[in-house]
C-alpha cells in the first residue's frame, strides 16, 4: 500500500482523512521503527494518556485498509507502507535523478497543519520538507549542468528553471545562483531576469551573453571515457582545502601511492575532502573502470567488508569459494579507485586491504580514518581544521574557516550580513572550534535564532550546544560530542585515562612533562597521535584540537578523584619547573629558561590556579623570582595580572602567608612601576615591606625588592637622595644574606643615581664593580643591562668610542643569548652614538632595527624614546614628513598621560621640523609657549634657546614680538589640540 506525501498527505486506496493518524504513518514510514512511548510523547504531548491516543490512531490506520498498514509489539511500532518520500531519497542516492524528478510532485506534506502539534514534530515536518526539496534541487542542477556540457541547452534550461522555482526548497546559495544563471543564460530561459534580481540580494551582479555561456559549457564537455561511479551529489558548497586536494591528487597520480589515508579527528572534514577529490578524478582517465564509494561505519568484520564491497562494485559472489578471492579475481586487472570511508573501527581487518593491493596492481585505495592503518606503503595526509587567523585583521572572510561560517549562516538565514563586531565573534567561534568544519557548521545554523556573540558564549560554556537540527546528517555528525564519543570508544582503557589526565595541560606539553604528570609512555602517546586524539607540533610539543581539549576536560571532571590527583600532579610538576627555570635565569642557562617559560605560559597559569584553589599556596614560594621572566620579556601586564590573582587570594591575617604574600605584592609592584602606575607601585611596595617582617630569607628578599622599587619611583620623581638611601639599604641586606645575584643589581642602581646627580666618575666606578659580579655569576641579562647603562654614561661624558665599545659588546652577548629587550635598548644606544658622530645613515639603521625588536616584544615604553631619536635623524637626512609623523605619535602618546616634560621635548622638536619646512612662525610660536611654563627642564630650555637663536633671523623684530605675545594668549592645551588636529 502506498503513502503519498509529496504535494499532499494521502493514503492511496483509503478514505482516511484524519490528519494525526496519517502524519503518524508518514513519520513511521520515513524514520523506521519507533518506541511507543516516544511516539505518544511526540504526537500527544499534552494528552492525559498518550499511549491510549496512540492505540486509537493505530486502530484507525489499520481499519482504513484491507491490508496491514502498521504492525508492532509491546515496545515498538513500524510501518508497511511504501512512502513516495522514501522512494525519492532512494532514487537520489542511486543518482536516478530523472526518475526522482518525476516523483517530486510538490512540497512534502504541502498544506498540512495541526493546531496542537508539538514543536519537535512541527520542526520535523518543516526540516524534512527542506531536506527533500534541497536534495531534489541539487539533483536537478546536476542534470542541468550535465545537459549543458553536452550542448543540450534547452533541456538544461528546463532543469535549471525547475530547480530555481522548486517548491519547498531553501534559498539558493550564491554559488548555486551563479551555477543556475549560466545554464539559464545558455538555454535562453525566460527566468534569467528574475534570477538576476534574486542575486542582487546577495550583492551579486550577474552579466554575460548567451553566446558566452554556451562557449563556456562547450569548453566543459565531458570526457567520453568518464568512469562509472556512485559518488553522491554535493548538497553544500565546498570551501577551502585547495592545498590538501592538490596534495592528494598529486599522490594518486604516482605509481608508488596505492593506499592513501586521510586521517583526522571526527568532524574535521575527511569524508567531504575525499569526495571532492574523487569528483575531480572523474575528469581524468586514470581510473577508467570506475570510482566507487563504500561507507563502512556500520561494518565490524572482514567478511562484511568483502561482501559490502562486492555489492558496491555490482559483483555477484557465487558458490562456496572464498569471497575475498572471488572479489580480487573479478577486479584484478581493473583500473579502479575505491573510497573507503570511516575505516577506524575496522583496523583489525586491514589484511583485506593488503590482499586487495597485492592481487590488483591497478587498484588504488583512498581511505578516511581517525586512526592510521599502519600498513606498509600507506601514505597519510593528517587533516587539521580550516585555516583562520590568530588575531583580528582585515579581510577575515578570505580565511576558509570564516568563509565557511558565513556561507552556512547565510544558508540558515538569507539576510545574514555580519558587521565588524560580528566578525570578531565569528573569528572567536572559528578559534574555539579549531577550524573544525563540523563545529563551524553546527555553530552557524544557530544564527537563525541568536546572535553570533551569543553563539560564541554558548560554545564556551558547553560542547552540547554544537548540535544539528538537520535530520539528514550522519548520526555521528548530529552532535560534536557524538562524533568524539565514537573516537573515545576506539581507545584502550590506558589511552582513555591518559587523555583524561592530559586534559590538565593547557596549551600543549612536552613528552617528559606528560610522563611525569600522567605516566603516559611513548607508545601510548604515539597511539593517541595515530588515533587523531593528539597531534605533534613541528617543535616536538604535543597538542590537541580545542574541541577535543574541551571534550576530555569534561571526561576528567566526571571522575572527581582522578581529577584531583591529575591537577595535583600537574601543579607540583610545573611549580618545580618554575623554581628550576627561575634559578637558571640568574646564570648561563637564562636563554633556555626563557624559552621554557615562554612555551609553558598556559600550564603555568593552570598550575597557578590550582595553587590558589586549595591548601597549596606554599607552592607559590617557588615562583618568587618569576618576576625576572615577565620583566625581561616586557610582559608587564601579563605578569602583573598573574601576581594580582595571588594577592587577592592570599589571607593577610594568616601569618603563614606573609612571606609568599610579600613576594607577590612586590612582584606586582615592580611591574606596575614599569607601566608608569607609580601610585599603585608605591602602595604595593610599602604593603610588602609592612608584612615582610620575619627573619626568613624570603622576607629579606621581599624587603630588598620593595626598596628597589621605591628607589625607581623616587628617582622618577627626582628624589635622588631618598632613592640613594633606599638603594643603600637594599644593598646592605643583599650583602648580609650574601645574595650574589642582587648585590650587582643594587650597585647598578647606585650608579644610575650618581649619573643622574652628575657624579659621572663615581657612577662609572659602581658600574664596573657591578660588572665583576655579573661575570662571576654568568648573569648575562643583567651584565648586558649594565653595559648599556655604562654606554649611556660614556655618551654623557663625551667618550663616544668607549660608548661604542660598551654597546657593541652588549649587542654581541644579547644576540647570542636571545635577549630581545636588551637588543632594542643597545641598538638605540648605538643609534644615539652614531647620531653624535654625525653618521646619520648608520644612526637611522640602528634606530629602525631597535624599533623592529621593540615592536616584536611589544615593549611600548621604549617606543617614544626611539621615535624622537629617529625623528632627529630624519631631520638631518631631510625627511621632514617622516620626522613629523614620529613626533606626532609621541605627543599623542604622552599628552593623555599628562607627561608634560616629554610633551615639551617633542613639541620643541616639532617646531624645528616646521621651521625646516619653511614655517618658522609656527615653530617660533611653539617654542615661546614652552618657554612660558615653569616646569620646563634645563635641558629643554637649552634646546629652545638654541632653536630661537638659529631661526630668529628669518623673522623681523616686530614678528618676533607679536609671536611672543600670542604665545602668552595660547594655553598648552590649545596648542596641543591644534597640533594633533594637524595630524
Amino acid at each position: 500500500m502506498k503513502l503519498k506525501t509529496l504535494g499532499e498527505l494521502h493514503l492511496v486506496g483509503s478514505d482516511l482523512k484524519r490528519p494525526v493518524p496519517l502524519l503518524l504513518a508518514c513519520y513511521l514510514s520515513l524514520e523506521g521503527p519507533q518506541e511507543r512511548r516516544h511516539l505518544a510523547e511526540l504526537f500527544w504531548p499534552s494528552a492525559a494518556n498518550g499511549l491510549a491516543s496512540l492505540s486509537s490512531a493505530l486502530y484507525r490506520l489499520n481499519e482504513s485498509s484491507s491490508e496491514t498498514v502498521i504492525s508492532g509489539d509491546k515496545v515498538k511500532i513500524w510501518s508497511h507502507l511504501e512512502c513516495d518520500a522514501q522512494t525519492l531519497l532512494t532514487l537520489l542516492d542511486k543518482n536516478q535523478i530523472e526518475e526522482a524528478s518525476k516523483l517530486y510532485s510538490g512540497r512534502f506534506l504541502d498544506g498540512f497543519f495541526l493546531n496542537h502539534w508539538s514543536s519537535e514534530l512541527e520542526e520535523w515536518v518543516y526540516t524534512t520538507r527542506e531536506i527533500l526539496a534541497d536534495r531534489m534541487r541539487q539533483g536537478l542542477i546536476h542534470l542541468a549542468e550535465t545537459s549543458a556540457r553536452t550542448g543540450e541547452f534547452k533541456q538544461a534550461s528546463q532543469y535549471a528553471d525547475t530547480a530555481f522555482t522548486l517548491p519547498g526548497a531553501t534559498l539558493l546559495e550564491p554559488d548555486q545562483l551563479e551555477q543556475i544563471y549560466k545554464i539559464m543564460l545558455a538555454g535562453e530561459s525566460n527566468q534569467v531576469a528574475t534570477l538576476r534580481k534574486a542575486a542582487t540580494e546577495f550583492g551579486l551582479q550577474f552579466k554575460g551573453t548567451t553566446h558566452e555561456a554556451q562557449t563556456y559549457f562547450e569548453s566543459q564537455k565531458p570526457n567520453s571515457l568518464t568512469p562509472h561511479h556512485n559518488l553522491p551529489l554535493g548538497q553544500t558548497s565546498f570551501v577551502g582545502r585547495e592545498n590538501e586536494s592538490a596534495e592528494i591528487a598529486k599522490a594518486l597520480s604516482q605509481d608508488s601511492c596505492r593506499l592513501l589515508t586521510v586521517q583526522g579527528m571526527g568532524g574535521i572534514g575527511k569524508t567531504r575532502l575525499m569526495l571532492e577529490v574523487a569528483q575531480q578524478q572523474l575528469e581524468s582517465s586514470q581510473f577508467k573502470d570506475g570510482i566507487y564509494l563504500a561507507r563502512l561505519e556500520t561494518l565490524t568484520t572482514s567478511d562484511q567488508v568483502v561482501r559490502y564491497l562486492a555489492d558496491v562494485l555490482h559483483l555477484e559472489l557465487e558458490g562456496h569459494d572464498d569471497p575475498l578471492a572471488q572479489l580480487t579475481k573479478s577486479i584484478a586487472g581493473k583500473h579502479l579507485l575505491l573510497l573507503l570511508d570511516n575505516y577506524e573501527q575496522l583496523i583489525h581487518t586491514t589484511s583485506v586491504l593488503t590482499q586487495f593491493l597485492d592481487s590488483c596492481p591497478n587498484l588504488k585505495l583512498l581511505t578516511t580514518s581517525r586512526e592510521r592503518l599502519n600498513l606498509t606503503g600507506e601514505w597519510v595526509l593528517a587533516l587539521e581544521g580550516l585555516p583562520y587567523p590568530d588575531i583580528q585583521q582585515e579581510q577575515l572572510e578570505t580565511f576558509a574557516a570564516v568563509s565557511l561560517f558565513i556561507q552556512r549562516a547565510k544558508q540558515s538565514r538569507l539576510d545574514f550580513a555580519p558587521n565588524e563586531a560580528d566578525m570578531q565573534h565569528i573569528l572567536k567561534i572559528c578559534q574555539m572550534v579549531g577550524g573544525s568544519p563540523l563545529g563551524i557548521e553546527l555553530a552557524a545554523v544557530w544564527v537563525k535564532i541568536i546572535s553570533v556573540k551569543e553563539i560564541a558564549e554558548e560554545i564556551q560554556q558547553s560542547l552540547s550546544f554544537l548540535n544539528s537540527p538537520h535530520q539528514d546528517r550522519n548520526e555521528r555528525h548530529q552532535n560534536i560530542q557524538i562524533a568524539f564519543e565514537h573516537s573515545w570508544k576506539l581507545l584502550t582503557s590506558k589511552e582513555r585515562e591518559a587523555m583524561q589526565r592530559l586534559a590538565t595541560f593547557r596549551g600543549g606539553f612536552r613528552r617528559d612533562a606528560a610522563a611525569k604528570v600522567t605516566s603516559a609512555t611513548l607508545p601510548v602517546l604515539a597511539n593517541l597521535v595515530d588515533k587523531s586524539m593528539l597531534r605533534v607540533l613541528p617543535n616536538g610539543r604535543y597538542d590537541r584540537h580545542p574541541l577535543l581539549y574541551q571534550f576530555t576536560q569534561d571526561k576528567l571532571t566526571a571522575h572527581p578523584k582522578l581529577h584531583k590527583q591529575s591537577l595535583e600532579a600537574h601543579g607540583k610538576y610545573f611549580f618545580d619547573q618554575i623554581e628550576k627555570q627561575c634559578k637558571a635565569l640568574w646564570g648561563h642557562g637564562a636563554g633556555e629558561a626563557m624559552n621554557f617559560l615562554d612555551e609553558e605560559q598556559g600550564n603555568i597559569e593552570a598550575a597557578w590556579e590550582w595553587a590558589l584553589s586549595g591548601p597549596h599556596v606554599k607552592e607559590l614560594e617557588k615562583a618568587q623570582d618569576l618576576l625576572l621572566y615577565y620583566h625581561r620579556k616586557a610582559k608587564f601586564q601579563e605578569g602583573s595580572t598573574l601576581f594580582a590573582k595571588a594577592v587577592a587570594k592570599l589571607d593577610e591575617k594568616n601569618k603563614k602567608h606573609h612571606d609568599v604574600l610579600g613576594a607577590m605584592l612586590v612582584n606586582q609592584a615592580w611591574l606596575c612601576s614599569q607601566m608608569y602606575l607609580d601610585g599603585q607601585a608605591k602602595e604595593l611596595s610599602e604593603k610588602s615591606l609592612e608584612i615582610s617582617t620575619s627573619k626568613s630569607k624570603m622576607a629579606h628578599i621581599n624587603r630588598m625588592k620593595a626598596l628597589n622599587t621605591l628607589t625607581v619611583l623616587a628617582r622618577v620623581s627626582l628624589g635622588y637622595d631618598q632613592a640613594r638611601d633606599y638603594t643603600k639599604e637594599a644593598l646592605a641586606i643583599a650583602k648580609k644574606i650574601k645574595d650574589k645575584h642582587r648585590i650587582p643589581n643594587y650597585l647598578n642602581s647606585l650608579a644610575i643615581l650618581e649619573d643622574l646627580m652628575g657624579n659621572y666618575h663615581k657612577a662609572e666606578t659602581y658600574y664596573l664593580e657591578a660588572q665583576k659580579y655579573y661575570k662571576e655569576s654568568s648573569n648575562f641579562y643583567e651584565f648586558v643591562v649594565c653595559l648599556s647603562n655604562l654606554g649611556n654614561l660614556q655618551l654623557t661624558m663625551g667618550n663616544l668610542q668607549k660608548a661604542l665599545n660598551c654597546f657593541n659588546e652588549g649587542l654581541e652577548i644579547a644576540k647570542k643569548e636571545s635577549l630581545v629587550k636588551n637588543l632594542a635598548l643597545l641598538l638605540n644606544g648605538l643609534g644615539v652614538t652614531y647620531y653624535q658622530l654625525k653618521d646619520y645613515t648608520k644612526a637611522e639603521k640602528y634606530f629602525e632595527n631597535s624599533r623592529k625588536y621593540m615592536q616584536e616584544i611589544n615593549f611600548l615604553t621604549l617606543e617614544p624614546e626611539i621615535n624622537i631619536n629617529l625623528a632627529k635623524v630624519k631631520i638631518e637626512l631631510g625627511d621632514y614628513l617622516k620626522a613629523r609623523d614620529l613626533v606626532l605619535q609621541n605627543i599623542s602618546y604622552y599628552w593623555p598621560k599628562q607627561n608634560i616634560e616629554s610633551v615639551f621635548d617633542n613639541l620643541v622638536l616639532l617646531g624645528k621640523i616646521s621651521a625646516k619646512q619653511g614655517n618658522v612662525k609656527q615653530g617660533y610660536l611653539w617654542w615661546n609657549v614652552v618657554l612660558q611654563h615653569s616646569t620646563i627642564t634645563p635641558s629643554t630650555k637649552v634646546d629652545v634657546d638654541k632653536f630661537l637663536s638659529e631661526f630668529q633671523h628669518h623673522l623681523t623684530l616686530e614678528e618676533q614680538a607679536k609671536l611672543a605675545q600670542q604665545a602668552h594668549q595660547n594655553s598648552l592645551t590649545h596648542i596641543i589640540a591644534d597640533v594633533l588636529w594637524l595630524d
